[in-house]
């Protein structure tokens, strides 16, 4: 092979890694894990060395071939670092990951949505309000949807029945793209946007729900009081061992700001400071970096919190174990009586400035009916 062949083959194949490496660039950055890049970016450029050395020059590098062996070294054990932790949570399972929450739009075939008994005693054909809400409740309403709006598809990503996840449903009732949202009261967050804008919420209560702390079933603890739950997510209490004969320290599992269940759980810390959240990887992209609070991985030392429907009914995982508050379990019972402490009301949300037409408001009143307050009950809530 004459030289000039050998450059040409040489050039090529360091064009197309250094393409390739672009691109691989991108998807670490975009992935949270621009870690990689300064090994890679090594490796890469080692062996475009070592290939010219060995086409051109036809000579080796003990040099060269010591440093690209310790910068795969050094990949490896990123990797290791980095990525075995997720392997394992993806083991030990994460709440509420594998929802698919299109098993519950109305009108699909064997959807888990309630269907009523006997036709509603209310339609509707046209002008209907644009539905949303959280997740834990759009079983809910869409079967609300499913009873009194005529058949057709209804996408939870794209339809006037959506399934947008609190946070999002409340901006999308404050800019005026859904008519009704259902979901738990507003965030100190969502109440101060209102008021900026001049608008202001009307919660009608649809139902009651149990607000729930849960642990992996092989911990061994199965009762905490309302002030070691304010303390575990405060940061005083820190290792199990303070508070029961279980060991190892607490990681404590929080919701992003605004969601459901994180504006409750800053209503049970009151005035006391909730500690950092933990956080999934950082995520990259073009709007800057974000940081979330990370879902809720079943680790054995782990304790995390949700909606009593959700945790044990559309999460449906049965390696978890509710916590008792001050001894009384979450259960209907409780919830009705007043006895379990985190329990209250979810609400049929809308602004007062943005009803557009009097569906919104019949719609309301007929979830306060006989036959709404069915749905909710069959679903799995306790009615009013």
């Amino acid at each position: 092979m004459n030289k000039g062949l050998r450059i040409f083959i040489v050039v090529l194949v360091s064009a197309t890694l250094i393409i390739c490496t672009f691109y691989l660039s991108v998807a670490f950055l975009f992935t949270g894990r621009s870690i990689y890049l300064i090994p890679c970016f090594l490796i890469i450029f080692l062996f475009i060395a070592q290939f010219r050395i060995r086409v051109i020059g036809k000579t080796r590098s003990k040099r060269t071939d010591f440093v690209t062996i310790a910068a795969l070294v050094l990949l490896t054990c990123i990797t290791i670092y980095r990525e075995v932790p997720k392997i394992y949570a993806n083991y030990v399972g994460r709440i509420g990951n594998d929802i698919n929450i299109r098993e519950y739009a109305p009108f699909e075939m064997d959807t888990k949505a309630i269907h009523l008994p006997e036709t509603s005693s209310f339609i509707l054909t046209q002008n209907l309000p644009r539905l949303d809400g959280a997740t834990a409740l759009y079983p809910v309403y869409s079967a609300f949807a499913q009873a009194v709006y005529p058949e057709r598809d209804y996408s939870p990503w794209n339809s006037v029945v959506l399934c947008s996840k609190t946070s999002r449903a409340y901006e999308n009732l404050l800019d005026n793209k859904v008519d009704i949202i259902f979901a738990a009261a507003p965030s100190k967050d969502h109440l101060e946007i209102a008021a900026s804008l001049g608008l202001s919420f009307e919660l009608t209560p649809i139902g009651k729900e149990a607000f729930v702390f849960f642990v992996n079933k092989k911990n061994s603890v199965d009762n905490v009081t309302v002030k070691q739950i304010k303390d575990i997510y405060s940061g005083k209490i820190t290792h199990w061992n303070q508070i029961s004969e279980e060991g190892g320290t607490i990681i404590p599992f929080q919701r992003p700001a605004n969601s459901g269940s994180q504006t409750m759980l800053e209503k049970i810390m009151g005035d006391q400071r909730i500690m950092e959240a933990r956080k999934e990887d950082v995520v990259g992209g073009m709007g800057g970096v974000i940081q979330r609070a990370a879902n809720y991985t079943n680790y054995k030392n782990s304790i995390g919190y949700s909606f009593l429907f959700f945790a044990t009914e559309m999460a449906n995982n049965d390696q978890i174990r509710l916590l008792k508050i001050e001894g009384i379990e979450p259960n209907k019972r409780t919830i009705k009586n007043k006895t379990y402490p985190f329990s209250g009301s979810f609400y049929a949300i809308t602004i007062k400035e943005h009803k557009s037409h009097k569906n919104v408001d019949l719609l309301i009143n007929w979830v306060l009916s006989s036959q709404g307050q069915y749905i909710i009950e069959k679903t799995g809530y306790l009615p009013l």
